[in-house]
């Protein structure tokens, strides 16, 4: 990875060393150094935004992203159901309808993870429940048209 972080990379490092308790900058930061190859300082800016917030369920969701990237599913399950169990206690920052559509998207990624697993029905049901949540969410419906295209059977073709 490239040594010289871009503005946004440094603003947010700028943002997490001026206000060293705001987990939210913390997570946002760690999923930048993740995402740009510095797995390590992301990891540890991870870990720190779950320390200083445990209930902000941004830093359990990139948490969770991280560990499916590093093939880590059982813990990435985890780590986003606990994501999606804090997702309401943002209620006082963002209006139900911003709750509703960060819940169907960490319920669509919850039903990739669960698709990669190799358990199509179960990423059906979570993608279904994400559509359900945001019915405006395209990421949702995408995702819920792909589960139910896994479960056609290759053998049963129409001979029209």
């Amino acid at each position: 990875p490239d040594r010289l972080p871009d503005l946004r990379h440094r603003g947010l490092r700028l943002a997490a060393r001026r206000q060293r308790d705001r987990a939210l900058f913390r997570a946002y930061l760690g999923r930048l150094e993740v995402v740009s190859g510095w797995t390590e300082a992301g990891l540890e800016e991870l870990k720190l935004a779950l320390e200083l917030d445990e209930k902000d369920p941004t830093g359990w969701w990139f948490s969770a992203l991280e560990r499916f990237q590093r093939h880590r599913v059982n813990e990435a399950v985890e780590f986003l159901e606990g994501a999606l169990a804090r997702n309401d206690l943002r209620g006082v920052h963002r209006s139900r309808r911003l709750l509703d559509a960060d819940r169907a998207l960490r319920q669509a990624n919850l039903a990739r993870i669960y698709e990669r697993a190799g358990l199509p029905e179960v990423a059906l049901r979570q993608a279904a429940e994400a559509a359900l949540a945001d019915p405006a969410s395209h990421s949702a419906h995408l995702f819920l048209a792909d589960s139910f295209s896994a479960l056609r059977d290759p053998t049963r073709f129409q001979t029209r």
